[in-house]
């Protein structure tokens, strides 16, 4: 049985459906670039934070990097609660293949 031809899209059709693309890659690209403004700001308003209350930047950054060593050592100690205590096998799910 021979296979029907699939239908014609009318081009009006397809030029919108390139307009709707590219806009949503235009307004992906401002929010994304919003956001990284607003990161920047918060930076900088971290860095006034840390001069007013009398921090060196070099303080303000050994403070955030204790922190992150903490945040990561709390990941990991969470990572294996789950692998041996739980044994949910989270991180066999998280594996690829």
């Amino acid at each position: 049985m021979p296979q029907p031809d699939p239908p014609r899209v009318p081009s009006a059709t397809s030029r919108s459906g390139f307009a709707q693309r590219v806009l949503v890659a235009v307004l992906v690209g401002a929010i994304v670039y919003a956001l990284w403004r607003l990161a920047d700001l918060v930076l900088l308003l971290f860095a006034a934070v840390l001069f007013a209350i009398g921090l060196r930047a070099d303080a303000g950054c050994e403070t955030v990097a204790t922190f992150g060593y903490f945040l990561i050592g709390l990941h990991a100690f969470a990572a294996l609660l789950r692998h041996y205590i739980v044994k949910d096998d989270t991180l066999r799910c998280m594996l690829p293949g």
